[in-house]
């Protein structure tokens, strides 16, 4: 959670000129590699303790990096709601494809989704209207998991673009939705 918040302020500070988007990358890097060393976590799916490097950070994503994705089909590898890291349950998970550069629509686990969004500076994101699904029945647990999901997502406001996916999280960090293709 300092992190996030840390990370939060950074951003204030780039979007404001201070530093450049190189700097915060490197910045952010160093910083997720120091968290884990101390703390045994990282930021993203890889796990403490399996040697595995920390996930760069996401740039912030532009309709340019965003115009090459689509179609791409992308299955969400890391859930966080309201700040509680979320297991994510075998079988079919979430899925989503980009359909156009300002909308998604995929797989929450039982229902469907569709949504447009407008995207600003620093990868600003904006429902435009809301993020919709569908109500079909269907397991508890799967229930349960798509209703977390669609929380995160619905909660974002920033998009990310990473070499093998798409991050959306929430200005406080506190919802975080990482899609890997």
């Amino acid at each position: 959670m300092l992190r996030t918040a840390v990370c939060t302020l950074a951003l204030g500070f780039l979007s404001a000129g201070c530093f450049t988007k190189t700097k915060f990358a490197a910045w952010h890097a160093e910083l997720v590699a120091k968290e884990a060393a101390c703390c045994g976590s990282v930021h993203g799916p890889a796990a403490a303790g399996n040697g595995a490097a920390a996930a760069p950070a996401p740039e912030p994503a532009s309709h340019e990096t965003l115009a090459g994705l689509a179609d791409v089909d992308f299955t969400v590898a890391y859930l966080v709601v309201e700040g509680e890291r979320r297991a994510l349950a075998s079988g079919r998970p979430p899925v989503m494809q980009f359909v156009a550069a300002d909308r998604i629509a995929g797989f929450a686990g039982v229902n469907r989704f569709n949504g447009t969004f407008t995207l600003g500076g620093l990868g600003e994101l904006a429902w435009s209207p809301a993020l919709t699904n569908t109500h079909l029945p269907g397991p508890t647990e799967r229930l349960a998991l798509e209703q977390g999901f669609l929380h995160a997502l619905r909660a974002a406001t920033r998009l990310g673009v990473m070499a093998d996916g798409v991050v959306f999280q929430s200005d406080d960090g506190v919802n975080v939705v990482e899609f890997r293709r």
